[in-house]
C-alpha cells in the first residue's frame, strides 16, 4: 500500500486517481513558470491527444502538497481535472509503483 505524503494528504489510491478528468504517461517537452507541455505515450482516460499542456504547480506546493515537479525531458504519470495536475502523489515522475495505481484506477 501507498504511503501517506507530507503535508494534508492521504496515501494515494486508486479509487482517488479513478475521479480525475484525464491520466496519462508523458515526457515534458517545454515547461514555463506557469505550464508544462507533455508528449503523450499513454492515455490512460481522458482526451487521447498527442500532445497535453497542463498547469506547472508553484514551487510553493511542490513541498507543502507534493505536487509533480516537472522536469522538461523526463517522464510523468499525471492526473487531473481541466487542466490542473491532482495533488499529493496522484501524478508524479514515472516508476513502477506509480504505473501500478494508474493500472488498478484504470485498468488500461
Amino acid at each position: 500500500m501507498a504511503k501517506p505524503v507530507a503535508g494534508r494528504c492521504a496515501a494515494p489510491s486508486a479509487e482517488g486517481l479513478a475521479k480525475a478528468g484525464f491520466a496519462f504517461d508523458g515526457t515534458v517537452t517545454a515547461l514555463t513558470d506557469e505550464t508544462a507541455t507533455l508528449k503523450v505515450r499513454h492515455w490512460y482516460a481522458g482526451d487521447e491527444a498527442d500532445v497535453v499542456e497542463v498547469q506547472a504547480p508553484s514551487a510553493d506546493l511542490v513541498g507543502l502538497l507534493q505536487v509533480v515537479d516537472f522536469k522538461e525531458g523526463d517522464r510523468f504519470l499525471v492526473a487531473g481535472h481541466d487542466s490542473t495536475v491532482l495533488p499529493c502523489g496522484l501524478s508524479g515522475a514515472y516508476s513502477s509503483d506509480l504505473a501500478d495505481l494508474y493500472q488498478q484506477a484504470f485498468g488500461a
